[in-house]
């Protein structure tokens, strides 16, 4: 399994020259504040933010590498639990036009650690929402990495069994698959549109470890039958599957499992 590999790892302090790495996404001489996109982003999130009224206290504020700027909050009554301080954290991906793209990742002081890709303008004093696409916590659907290329955004994602059969399948076909987020089972790579926020599948890589397999023939169920599949694929070097070679896995665990199914009355 691919585990969620957490992109902030190391403080460092925060650096003048991060301005200029992010370009123009800046306001009032400085990069936006994390908690001011986390203000479009986070949950259901908001349309936009007046960033005159936004936090512009820069205490908290600290930069990761690979250009991550965070900003945990350090209020005392949050963490009690043990868990780590609600925080809010991006990386500048690129401009396209007037379209500003960003990695992001946030936590509300639990367990979960929650990435996506955002796209998103700054008119006058005003941060806009254009897009937010490819979210989730960890391994459903936590982000690993996104990159300019071409014109285009190129984005790794962390998907579960379910995830990954549900790129194709419908949900009734997929029930008893593992969905939990420390389930991962692969990285689905996405051509993402700077413009719009609208992705493709482009690939698929299944990793190199193998998964553990039921002996007990009244145990085997759908989540057994996918790991013997995952299994062959990883033992015979086809981790990496572009679409048309995808649905052809997709098409071997129909055959193997999804067939072999009672029909619903």
């Amino acid at each position: 399994m691919n585990w969620f590999l957490l992109l902030l790892l190391l403080p460092s302090l925060f650096p003048s020259s991060l301005l200029a790495s992010g370009q123009d996404f800046s306001y009032d001489g400085k990069p936006i504040h994390p908690s001011c996109l986390g203000e479009l982003v986070e949950d259901e999130g908001k349309e936009s933010v007046d960033l005159s009224k936004c936090k512009v206290d820069w205490k908290g504020v600290e930069t990761r590498p690979q250009g991550m700027i965070e900003f945990e909050d350090m209020d005392p009554k949050d963490g009690e639990d043990g868990g780590r301080h609600p925080f809010s954290a991006y990386r500048f991906v690129g401009k396209f036009g007037d379209n500003y793209i960003v990695l992001y990742q946030w936590g509300g002081g639990g367990t979960g650690i929650f990435s996506g890709l955002a796209g998103v303008r700054i008119e006058g004093r005003t941060l806009l929402k254009v897009f937010n696409v490819l979210g989730g916590d960890r391994c459903n659907g936590g982000l690993l990495s996104a990159k300019a290329e071409n014109g285009r955004i190129l984005a790794e994602v962390n998907v579960t069994p379910y995830d990954l059969m549900s790129l194709r399948l419908g949900p009734e076909k997929l029930e008893g698959l593992q969905s939990c987020s420390i389930c991962c089972a692969a990285v689905a790579t996405f051509e993402v549109d700077p413009g719009t926020g609208t992705s493709r599948l482009v690939g698929v890589d299944l990793g190199s470890d193998l998964e553990d397999v039921q002996t007990d023939p009244a145990e085997v169920g759908i989540q057994d039958c996918f790991n013997r599949l995952y299994n062959t694929y990883i033992r015979s070097k086809r981790s990496k599957l572009d679409p048309r070679a995808f649905d052809g896995f997709v098409k071997e665990f129909e055959k193997a499992w999804l067939k072999g199914l009672p029909e619903k009355k």
